[in-house]
């Protein structure tokens, strides 16, 4: 583990007002507020949202197997928590390649039985679903819910992320679901524009890699599947819980999510 430099779990555990990162976490976070002050808002904006479709999944279209890519470090509520608290059979892999999300997954999960941290590298579809846990666990001919939270927009290369998407769409078994959150760039010479390329730079420097994309290129990663309403939207217009009583800050208007059923 290398400490001198970010990581997504950990830059997140961050900006979620966490205590289990480093200096080089804090330094990126400190310059990414330089650009977008309440990006701490949409961090807890984008965990909310994971927890709601997670809560529709179970209560509204009975799925009972969950694939939680990118899950981060704990936290106060984790997925597994709200999905089980509602149907207490489901069964939920959490999916990670930094060594310190996977130790405090095991730790957290030691005395639950339905619920798994694995090492895998999320963005080896083939490798991920070809993994024993995986398959002892969950029945790969039934549904499955495939959570990818902040993982195809560091992936800067535009045919990669593509194929990577396609994979996962192909892998799945019918009647499945993808939920993703994505970067995005309006991509229309606004305020807001601007702002996504400073961040884009600024975390690629910070992290190595990151793409903020327009919204036809994210929609795209949606081939093969149909949107639950209300489609590719920002996080706080997904199924919110009331009327928005705030203001969206900047950063809630550079974040997309989409809900996906595959035919």
């Amino acid at each position: 583990m290398d400490t001198n430099r970010s990581s997504p779990a950990r830059l997140w555990d961050a900006a979620l007002g966490g205590k289990d990162h480093f200096d080089a976490d804090r330094k990126l976070l400190n310059e990414l507020l330089t650009s977008v002050p309440d990006l701490m808002t949409t961090a807890e904006e984008l965990r909310q949202w994971l927890l709601r479709v997670g809560r529709y999944l179970v209560d509204r279209a009975g799925t009972d197997q969950f694939l939680d890519c990118g899950f981060g470090l704990p936290r106060q509520e984790r997925l597994h928590e709200t999905l089980q608290r509602i149907n207490p059979d489901t069964n939920v892999i959490y999916v990670d390649k930094d060594p310190t999300v996977v130790a405090y997954g095991k730790a957290m999960l030691v005395d639950n039985d339905r619920t798994f941290c694995i090492a895998v590298d999320p963005g080896k579809p083939d490798e991920l679903m070809a993994n024993d846990i995986i398959r002892k666990n969950l029945d790969l001919d039934r549904p499955i819910a495939l959570m990818l939270t902040n993982i195809v927009h560091l992936i800067e290369d535009d045919n990669q992320a593509s194929d990577l998407m396609a994979a996962y769409v192909q892998a799945l078994p019918s009647g499945s679901f993808v939920a993703l959150s994505h970067l995005y760039d309006p991509a229309d010479g606004s305020r807001h524009a601007a702002i996504a390329r400073t961040l884009e730079e600024k975390i690629r420097q910070g992290l190595g890699s990151c793409k903020f994309r327009p919204l036809e290129q994210i929609s795209s990663y949606f081939d093969g599947l149909d949107l639950v309403q209300p489609g590719l939207v920002k996080l706080f217009e997904w199924w919110p819980y009331g009327p928005r009583l705030i203001e969206a800050v900047d950063m809630d208007k550079l974040m997309l999510c989409g809900l996906g059923r595959k035919r």
